[in-house]
């Protein structure tokens, strides 16, 4: 899953300029880090990936760039349906 992870992000012109780092924990859950900012990504499990990168693509384009880049410290994409974010 973690390959299958790393080769969606390297195919997709805006995850492979946007993906930095990448954290496993021991529950197999994994954190975001993006190369330009501290913002975290709480990934969750790679189980429907591509539902929450489509999520994560929201945050950036449709939400950051009006309520500013730094008003938050983290985005939780691991709960279905929702986007949730953590102010600074």
């Amino acid at each position: 899953q973690l390959f299958d992870l790393a080769d969606y992000i390297y195919k997709d012109p805006f995850l492979k300029c946007l993906i930095g780092q990448i954290y496993v924990k021991k529950d197999i859950e994994l954190l975001l880090i993006p190369k330009i900012g501290d913002l975290v990504i709480d990934f969750g499990t790679p189980a429907d990936m591509e539902t929450k990168f489509e999520k994560l693509k929201i945050f950036y384009k449709k939400i950051l760039p009006f309520e500013g880049w730094n008003k938050y410290s983290k985005v939780t994409l691991k709960f279905k349906n929702q986007i949730i974010v953590n102010k600074r």
